[in-house]
């Protein structure tokens, strides 16, 4: 069933059920449904699944998923996010953002690894976190300007 709440991925959603599990060992899941509006931040150690409208932030310890007709304004902070509605507000992720085809991203996206479909639109700056890769840059662009004198 989570699967089909999350995604068409079975291992992206095995991963975004992975790491929130309740005392029987099932995943906690909050839903704001279709034709839902909610005003105010969330707070949530479990996943959340947006398929209405939310005006605020969102923290999650866990996942959060943006279904297709899910809309949040604000901020979220989460493990990982799953996109495939709109979000104009910041995202910091610590683990995994997936952008589906048809997600809207108007916001800076801080994140450990990123996929996006073809199709996503991002409007905004990616700053990728917890990669060495950046350092490498920096040094390679550092050893550049050394040579060139």
């Amino acid at each position: 069933m989570l699967a089909a709440i999350f995604g068409k991925k079975e291992d992206t959603a095995s991963a975004f059920t992975a790491s929130a599990s309740g005392s029987n060992g099932e995943a906690k899941l909050s839903i704001i449904a279709e034709g839902t509006l909610c005003r105010g931040d969330i707070e949530t150690s479990g996943n959340l699944r947006v398929d209405g409208k939310i005006i605020g932030n969102i923290v999650s310890t866990a996942n959060v998923a943006i279904g297709k007709g899910g809309i949040v304004e604000g901020n979220i902070v989460a493990a990982m996010i799953k996109i495939s509605g709109k979000v104009q507000g910041n995202l910091d992720v610590s683990n995994r953002l997936i952008l589906d085809a048809s997600a809207v991203v108007a916001g800076e996206i801080k994140s450990k690894l990123l996929s996006i479909d073809e199709g996503a639109i991002v409007n905004g700056t990616v700053t990728m976190t917890g990669n060495s890769s950046s350092e490498n840059l920096s040094s390679v662009a550092a050893s550049k300007k050394e040579y060139a004198q």
